[in-house]
């Protein structure tokens, strides 16, 4: 049976997100999916497990950050 495909904007409403930080998620490798022509199509399975992890993807470079520093690829905000 073939896995069931999720939309972007499905992605977004289940994260309760922008759809554009579904894509920044996509674009730094937090989360997987695949291009359709121009649309992305997540796999529902992977996105339940990325959020069962707590928003990380086993052996991705993408942690978030408690302590309120930056992330190293993020440069300081001046305020």
């Amino acid at each position: 049976m073939p896995a069931r495909m999720l939309r972007l904007r499905e992605v977004s409403e289940y994260l309760q997100v922008n759809p554009a930080t579904v894509r920044r998620l996509v674009q730094k490798g937090q989360l997987r999916a695949i291009r359709v022509g121009r649309d992305l199509r997540f796999d529902a399975l992977i996105v339940e497990q990325w959020v069962a992890a707590g928003g990380s993807t086993p052996g991705v470079n993408g942690s978030v950050r408690l302590d309120g520093d930056p992330s190293p690829d993020r440069k300081p905000s001046k305020s």
